[in-house]
C-alpha cells in the first residue's frame, strides 16, 4: 500500500503480477485510514472501508466500518462473507501485534 491519499493497495503474487485492490481516500496516522475496496471486482463495484484507532487505557480500540454494499450487484451476498471475514482478519492482526516485540510504544 502506498501510505498517502491517492495511494493504491496492491496485491503482488509470487510470479510478480499485481492487481489493484483499492485506493486510499483518507490517511491520518496514527488515527485513521480509509480506502476503496474491490479485490477481484471491477473498480465501479468498490465498497468503502474506514479503520480508526482510539486509545483505550493500555490498549487500542480498532473500529472497522465497511460500507457501500449497494454499489455491488452481489452486495447483500458479499456482505455476509465479510461479516465473518473481518473478524478473522482482525483476530490474526491482534495476535500478531500481541506477539510482536515492544518497539517503544
Amino acid at each position: 500500500m502506498t501510505c498517502r491519499e491517492g495511494g493504491q493497495i496492491v496485491e503482488t503474487l509470487r510470479d510478480g503480477s499485481t492487481t489493484v485492490w483499492g485506493t486510499v481516500s483518507g490517511w491520518e496516522p496514527p488515527w485513521r485510514v480509509a480506502f476503496s475496496w474491490h479485490p477481484g471486482q471491477p473498480v465501479e463495484d468498490s465498497t468503502q472501508i474506514e479503520v480508526s484507532f482510539t486509545a483505550a487505557g493500555a490498549v487500542t480500540r480498532v473500529t472497522l466500518i465497511h460500507s457501500g454494499w449497494e454499489t455491488r450487484p452481489d452486495g447483500s451476498t458479499a456482505r455476509q462473507g465479510y461479516d465473518s471475514g473481518w473478524d478473522v482478519v482482525l483476530a490474526v492482526l491482534s495476535a500478531a501485534s500481541a506477539a510482536a516485540p515492544d518497539r517503544g510504544r
